[in-house]
């Protein structure tokens, strides 16, 4: 009796497809190309799937950006809660090695995050899918805020502006250092940045 092969499952080749497309698209990224100038044509040619199997996997240039965010996205989520989900409110060096941690996650998931932000800029959808992880995050926060300053006239729209502006000043100020600046001056950055969040929500600077 001659030995066949079992033929690979629909499922098994799915997979392999997507993650041919995701490695395809990361090693273009790594020659310095931006997602949203990529065309699908060049993804397809390296990844060496068809154009039908890669709109089954992404129905658009966003839906892959997300894809390849989305262990950046819940690396930076896991770790932004050790600071807005814990039951300690924590100290001012607490908040640096937030930032720090926040800091190392973007350099390793670098081209990740400027394909998506670069998605974003460029298109509505993107930037409002965006723009709801925004909110649902700052509600968040602004609930911890409110429950941790206990003063009477701290309103929860005052709450919910600053819990806005700490996030998107975080967000913004990592995406320029990842941008524009080498990993040598990552730490400087994250002792400035995380005493600067730290005096936003009413802790004292470390002694110099």
């Amino acid at each position: 009796m001659v030995p066949t092969t079992r033929a690979a499952s629909p499922r098994r080749r799915r997979t392999t497809s997507e993650q041919q497309i995701l490695a395809a698209t990361m090693g273009l990224l790594h020659t310095g190309q931006r997602l949203p100038d990529i065309p699908v044509h060049d993804i397809i040619a390296s990844a060496g799937v068809s154009r039908s199997t890669f709109y089954q996997h992404f129905p658009g240039k966003t839906d892959l950006a997300f894809r390849i965010a989305r262990p950046a996205m819940d690396a930076a989520r896991a770790t932004a809660d050790q600071w807005w989900a814990n039951s300690d409110w924590g100290t001012q060096e607490d908040m640096i090695n937030i930032v720090r941690a926040l800091m190392a996650q973007g350099r390793e998931h670098r081209l990740a995050w400027l394909a998506l932000f670069d998605t974003a800029d460029r298109d509505p959808e993107a930037a409002a899918l965006v723009e709801g992880l925004v909110l649902d995050y700052v509600a968040q926060m602004a609930q911890r805020i409110v429950r941790e300053q206990n003063v009477g006239d701290w309103h929860r729209s005052h709450a919910t502006q600053l819990a806005r502006l700490i996030l998107i000043t975080t967000r913004a100020c990592i995406l320029d250092q990842l941008s524009h600046h080498d990993s040598t001056t990552d730490e400087t950055f994250s002792v400035t940045l995380g005493r600067v969040l730290g005096q936003a929500v009413g802790l004292s600077a470390p002694d110099s």
